[in-house]
């Protein structure tokens, strides 16, 4: 059998929503529940690749706490605190690295032991990785030269996209699964931790991608909806785990 085990899914949290104290709260339960890795997100004033349920609930935690970071920066240091082995992921938008400044970023992200930040700009990215800290290079649909390129030299983490959100891009050279995509990224000399992002919201999926060889998954709003209904939320979040090994 190939190597299909380990498939770590990244849970997303947004960070101030609806408070800082709830953010930390439901860290705590998802942990709770078996969870090992969580991805919790500055609130940007233009969070353009987020889903409008994302974009309203960060909206939400600027409107309430303002725009100095600080608030948000400790209560991730309280999560990190209160979970040393959690592997963490970060998300960062330009807007949010020049507020809080890069160098003060990342010695933030040193700190902290950020596992990969996700950044929309390749310089960010570079000055990121200079300072020592990993950020994720996007393979879009069709995986366009250029970022492969990058992903080779990186040895980043790489976050590939599904078409779920870009249902106008065709796939390049015909590759239109995970596993066709990820088989191809390793024979052209991809090494880094390849984790598959946007439309993962059933066990089905999850288990596809787990199956073509991804490392990881990022599960975004799939579970902050159901926060609202505890009942649906576990028992979602038992189907993911269920595809994950210890």
């Amino acid at each position: 059998e190939k190597q299909t085990m380990k498939c770590s899914p990244v849970y997303y949290i947004i960070n101030g929503w609806p408070t800082v104290d709830k953010t930390i709260e439901m860290t705590d339960r998802y942990v709770e529940h078996g969870v090992n890795a969580i991805q919790i997100c500055m609130p940007s004033k233009n969070p353009w690749g987020e889903s409008k349920f994302i974009q309203d609930r960060m909206k939400h935690a600027l409107d309430t706490y303002g725009h100095d970071y600080t608030v948000f920066m400790d209560c991730i240091r309280e999560v990190r605190r209160r979970h040393p082995d959690l592997e963490f992921h970060q998300v960062l938008y330009n807007d949010v690295a020049e507020s809080i400044g890069l160098d003060k970023f990342a010695d933030f992200c040193l700190e902290v032991g950020t596992y990969t930040v996700m950044v929309d700009n390749n310089d960010t990215a570079d000055f990121l990785n200079k300072r020592g800290v990993r950020t994720t290079d996007f393979l879009m649909y069709d995986m366009p030269e250029e970022m492969v390129q990058r992903a080779i030299r990186t040895k980043n983490l790489v976050m590939l996209r599904s078409n779920n959100r870009y249902e106008d891009t065709p796939p390049r050279d015909g590759m239109s699964t995970w596993a066709q995509r990820i088989s191809w990224l390793r024979q052209r000399g991809v090494e880094g931790p390849i984790y598959a992002v946007s439309g993962i919201s059933t066990k089905e999926q999850l288990a596809e991608v787990k199956a073509a060889g991804a490392d990881g998954a990022y599960i975004g709003t799939a579970l902050m909806q159901l926060w609202e209904n505890e009942t649906a939320l576990w028992a979602k979040l038992d189907e993911f785990k269920s595809l994950t090994e210890k």
